[in-house]
């Protein structure tokens, strides 16, 4: 009931909240659009090589869907691939178009598995995390924070081996200084690690394998 009344609030300020489009570069030709109404938060003069077309939370009917089909048909031929992320509160018209999307090149949706629909490549979130990764995106200066998770790895920190070292040699009567693994691991950090866009950096990982086999193949 909590999850649901908070996707029910984060809903409401995308809807109250202004409708302009939000874009970023994803490096290698390929660009970010979120769109969180349909029409209006389409662009004409958007149309990069490739692009992430983000439709997770997006507000829309079927008397604006028509507009969207279109605006992707006439980018489909121009782009090389389209990735279209989807969630469980993308809109049900949306999600019906999306699952007869076969005539649309080079249109490939990613998300978790939903209940009416199955992504062309279902993606594991937590929709909590997914939610606050999407929230944390316009006031987030490098989209890559979102991408990559922090390396979980043990650190030795020679300065701490060292300085215990030493303090035996220092007095004979002052208390050892044990070496267990837990004083080898650096302090959690004071700030949370940011979340992880799950299926944005699934997007951008297939865009970066797609790439590296078109070239080794001469494409």
């Amino acid at each position: 009931m909590k999850r649901f009344l908070s996707v029910l609030l984060f809903l409401g300020v995308i809807c109250t909240g202004t409708a302009a489009p939000l874009a970023r570069d994803l490096g290698e030709d390929l660009a970010y659009l979120r769109v969180a109404g349909l029409p209006s938060d389409l662009p004409a003069d958007f149309s990069p090589p490739a692009c992430v077309l983000d439709l997770r939370y997006t507000q829309a009917d079927a008397a604006s869907v028509p507009a969207l089909v279109a605006w992707m048909k006439s980018r489909a031929a121009a782009q090389q691939v389209m990735f279209v992320l989807v969630n469980h509160t993308t809109a049900h018209a949306v999600v019906e178009v999306l699952a007869h999307h076969a005539v649309l090149p080079g249109l490939l949706t990613l998300g978790p598995k939903l209940d009416d629909y199955t992504p062309d490549i279902t993606v594991p979130v937590d929709p909590d995390e997914e939610q606050r990764a999407y929230a944390a995106l316009p006031d987030t200066a490098e989209i890559a924070t979102l991408l990559d998770p922090a390396p979980d790895k043990v650190r030795h920190d020679e300065a701490a081996i060292e300085k215990a070292m030493n303090a035996g040699d220092a007095s004979e009567t002052a208390p050892a200084t044990a070496i267990t693994p837990e004083t080898l691991i650096d302090p959690e950090p004071d700030t949370p690690a940011p979340p992880v866009d799950r299926s944005l950096q699934r997007a951008v990982h297939i865009h970066r394998g797609w790439l590296a086999l078109h070239r080794s193949t001469g494409g």
